[in-house]
């Protein structure tokens, strides 16, 4: 997959509107939320529990071996 990253969540499915809406793929590596390194699937799904309703998130991805970013709330 052309990752560096060895570790974080491998997003195995997304819908065409959080694709649209936030540039995240099928494939794409998730590295890092707010200043919060993630590890694996679950640790990224609590992450994201944590910050609901709390303000703005920034997520980190790897794809390709880059590194990008996405900013979103969840409400």
């Amino acid at each position: 997959r052309g990752l560096r990253s060895e570790r974080g969540a491998i997003v195995a499915k997304v819908s065409d509107r959080v694709s649209q809406d936030l540039g995240i793929r099928t494939g794409d590596l998730i590295i890092q939320i707010n200043r919060t390194p993630v590890a694996d699937a679950q640790e990224t799904a609590r992450v994201l529990e944590y910050y609901i309703g709390r303000g703005p998130i920034r997520m980190f991805f790897e794809r390709g071996g880059a590194i990008y970013h996405t900013d979103f709330r969840i409400r």
